[in-house]
């Protein structure tokens, strides 16, 4: 398997185990991260934002790991999505600080899927050009 069909295969696997944390058990999913939803309506938000939206995204990066013509575009998507949570997590720390563990491995390993994600591009790229 290529390194970028293995970071695709990676994030989407991450992204379904989220998705449906937040979908199946939205209360049980936001403690981790120290967030609650505290009425229906917050909760029927959380599954469609946070399980609806991982979900989704993870079944767009299993197609494009499944489909080579797809595969710059999903890794690209993916630097940028994840890319997008490390600003956000990052600017949160700064403006409201004390962030509790879990938000820390979140950051983590969102860093490290934008890493990986620009890596097999570059890799990916070199293969393509050569052709």
């Amino acid at each position: 398997m290529s390194l970028g069909k293995a970071s695709l295969v990676i994030a989407a696997a991450s992204f379904v185990v989220y998705g449906l944390a937040f979908l199946c058990a939205p209360e049980w999913a936001g403690s981790f991260v120290g967030v609650a939803f505290p009425t229906a309506s917050a909760r029927i938000d959380a599954r469609a934002t946070y399980g609806g939206f991982f979900l989704g995204t993870a079944v767009f990066w299993a197609m494009c790991a499944a489909r080579a013509q797809w595969l710059r575009a999903g890794l690209s998507a993916q630097a940028v999505v994840l890319g997008g949570f490390v600003v956000g997590r990052v600017a949160g720390m700064m403006v409201d600080g004390g962030a509790n563990a879990a938000i820390y491995v979140l950051l983590v390993g969102e860093i490290v899927g934008v890493l990986l994600a620009l890596v097999a591009l570059k890799v990916e790229g070199a293969e393509t050009s050569v052709v």
